[in-house]
């Protein structure tokens, strides 16, 4: 189970055994050990949160059943399609604002933790609402934009 989730998790932040071994100063078959069921090896409790932090997950996600993460990610997935959709209704100008934003997040924030991300981007959303709040129409955009930022952190 924990190996199973270990792997998933890994694979679909899409960093490969080596990327994800020399991030936290281990060797890539150790990696392979940790993910393989056979073995039942399991990473030391400072090298998972490391882990997880690299990997934007939870060490619930990693020891928790299979079928709780399946179902996170499926809502994760119906939560993105949703984003797309309302994302595609909107006119070409804010759509671009709504990915430069995005990008820019995801740039600025590279390096920091899952949480200290999520707290810096809620802070910078709250004070873009503030901010923007006498103008008309924009909150919907400041809606959008939080909206977006939040599902991709999580």
């Amino acid at each position: 189970m924990i190996q199973t989730n270990l792997r998933i998790a890994r694979e679909n932040k899409g960093i490969s055994k080596v990327e994800l071994a020399k991030k936290i100063g281990v060797s890539d078959p150790t990696i392979g050990n940790w993910e393989n069921s056979e073995k039942n090896l399991y990473p030391p409790i400072d090298k998972l949160m490391q882990i997880c932090d690299i990997l934007g997950v939870t060490i619930n996600d990693i020891v928790d059943d299979e079928s709780d993460q399946n179902e996170s990610i499926q809502n994760e997935e119906e939560a993105t399609k949703k984003f797309l959709n309302e994302l595609e209704e909107l006119p070409e100008k804010e759509k671009d604002i709504i990915l430069q934003l995005a990008l820019q997040n995801n740039t600025l924030l590279d390096g920091y933790s899952v949480n200290e991300r999520k707290k810096i981007t809620q802070t910078a959303l709250n004070l873009s609402e503030l901010l923007y709040s006498a103008r008309s129409g924009v909150r919907t955009l400041d809606t959008l934009i939080k909206s977006q930022v939040l599902c991709q952190l999580s």
